[in-house]
């Protein structure tokens, strides 16, 4: 069995910097990511972010023919990578309904789009109830799951129409979340399944609303997998999410750098359980090192086991479908 060259599409890295530079080029060139997340630290100007997503742009089409996915989290409020743009929280945006969640997520699309941004990794469908206690806050529509539902689905509607794709998070549901998974493990505890369904049916209207992608949490679900984190999980992502909410889009791993993740669990289990989970997509957002020992590690075990090189071809065909799509909105 040999050794897939298309390993590194599954990984979108972020990086340092504002223009194009080394680093960038090594990812493109010697990885060959599938994509680039932008964060503040990418980002003085309009101008220069154009300027640089241009640039990624044209030397990623220079040396594989295709547009690259560029990403950031632009949910709005304290969640803005453009802080030029006034994105409100989603929690504002409900308080004004679906006029305030339309005039938000057109005008926010049509900008990122207009600076080179193809994805957001937006909207938040987890259910909070209490702003002032959970660590998303604002970032949530809010506690009535019928409510975030809609409004998920509105802002999801309107960003693809207007060419820029969404991914939805975190699968499947923070809500009932008591820590914050950027600085610790978390193990969600469901009282029921009413209340699970509940964190669930926001995500079931963003695969009706035709969503581009799904970002799984890093947190431990025991009523669905008592044994791994949803993004390890084939229960989580392969039979619920596929298979009984129909999504055939892209899943996504939340960031593979946060505390979660990164200070509780071996890399190289990281890797090969997410791939057989059926994880289409890794973010690695901070070091280009553990992308290169997340690429090798994947490259290793596409090329030696049966399974893992079956499940990785289906993740390729759906990322280069995606990346598709995404090239016929870039003309």
């Amino acid at each position: 069995m040999q050794t897939s060259n298309d390993i590194g599409l599954r990984i979108w890295a972020g990086f340092n910097g504002t223009d194009y530079n080394e680093q960038i080029d090594w990812l493109i060139n010697e990885i060959g990511v599938g994509g680039f997340v932008l964060f503040r630290r990418n980002i003085e100007s309009l101008k220069q972010l154009k300027h640089l997503t241009s640039e990624i742009k044209k030397h990623y089409i220079d040396r594989h023919g295709r547009t690259p996915f560029i990403a950031v989290d632009q949910e709005g409020g304290t969640v803005r990578r453009l802080r030029f743009l006034g994105t409100p929280s989603a929690y504002d945006m409900a308080c004004g309904g679906e006029i305030s969640v339309s005039a938000a997520s057109s005008e926010t699309a049509k900008a990122l789009c207009a600076y080179g941004i193809n994805v957001n990794l937006a909207p938040v469908l987890d259910r909070v109830s209490d702003v002032k206690k959970h660590f998303l806050s604002t970032r949530s529509f809010g506690g009535d799951s019928k409510k975030v539902g809609r409004f998920g689905a509105l802002w999801i509607s309107l960003h693809q129409k207007h060419g820029v794709q969404c991914v939805a998070k975190h699968f499947p549901g923070l809500g009932q979340a008591s820590k914050d998974p950027h600085n610790d493990a978390l193990q969600i505890l469901w009282n029921s399944l009413d209340d699970m369904w509940e964190d669930i049916a926001p995500f079931v209207e963003a695969v009706r609303a035709g969503v581009w992608g799904m970002m799984v949490s890093h947190a431990c679900y025991p009523m669905l997998d008592p044994y791994y984190p949803a993004l390890m999980s084939t229960v989580v992502c392969r039979d619920w999410l596929r298979e009984r909410l129909g999504f055939q889009g892209l899943i996504i791993s939340d960031d593979l750098d946060m505390k979660a993740i990164a200070e509780h669990i071996p890399i190289d289990e990281v890797a090969r359980r997410t791939l057989l989970a059926g994880v289409d997509c890794l973010l690695i957002c901070n070091s280009t090192d553990r992308a290169a020992e997340i690429y090798e590690v994947l490259k290793d075990f596409v090329s030696q086991d049966k399974e893992a090189c079956r499940r990785h071809g289906e993740s390729i065909t759906r990322i280069e479908k995606a990346m598709r799509c995404i090239d016929v909105k870039s003309r």
